[in-house]
């Protein structure tokens, strides 16, 4: 929210997080966030551009029709952020692969990013302020494919709002924490 006398921004410090494990409700999701007035830049999303598989890395690639199917899906996911979000990214962590990120999350996974501190996906969701066992579980479904949401909140009416916006979506693993300092 916006300080109306001195126009400062106040602090989101409340991530509020959900994971969709389809394309239609990942965009159903933010769709249904923007009518229930929440800003973009108060949103995240992040899908890995390709999950993990195994054995390979992510510059190999076959030519099956499932990874012909993945592109077209990633294009239609890239287009539903890009089409509300303006700053959709593609990012690289190491061990992890290739994600496409928009909103203020991409500020934390840029620290782990190339270049950045030594880490991972992992890491970044500890920052978020989640416990370590909340963390490898949303970083395995990241890594499987599905979708992760996150509003930043700053009071407990906005997380209540976004908590429920991602229950009538069909968001699961739905979970808030207070982020760290660093963000």
């Amino acid at each position: 929210m916006e300080n109306e006398e001195v126009g400062e921004m106040i602090p989101r410090n409340i991530a509020v997080l959900g994971m969709y494990p389809h394309r239609a409700s990942f965009e159903y999701a933010l769709s249904a966030l923007r009518v229930a007035g929440f800003e973009e830049m108060h949103i995240s999303a992040l899908v890995q551009e390709r999950p993990v598989t195994k054995g390979h890395s992510h510059e190999e690639s076959t030519k099956s029709p499932k990874d012909a199917d993945t592109a077209a899906d990633l294009e239609m996911i890239d287009g539903a952020i890009l089409g509300w979000q303006a700053e959709t990214r593609s990012l690289n962590i190491p061990g992890h692969g290739s994600f496409l990120i928009s909103g203020p999350l991409s500020a934390t996974l840029e620290r782990f990013g190339p270049g950045g501190k030594v880490g991972g996906l992992t890491e970044a969701l500890l920052e978020l302020g989640l416990s370590e066992s909340q963390a490898t579980m949303y970083r395995g479904r990241i890594n499987n494919g599905d979708f992760l949401l996150t509003v930043h909140c700053d009071d407990q009416d906005c997380v209540d709002k976004a908590e429920g916006s991602f229950r009538s979506t069909g968001a699961e693993n739905i979970s808030s924490a207070r982020e760290s300092a660093n963000d």
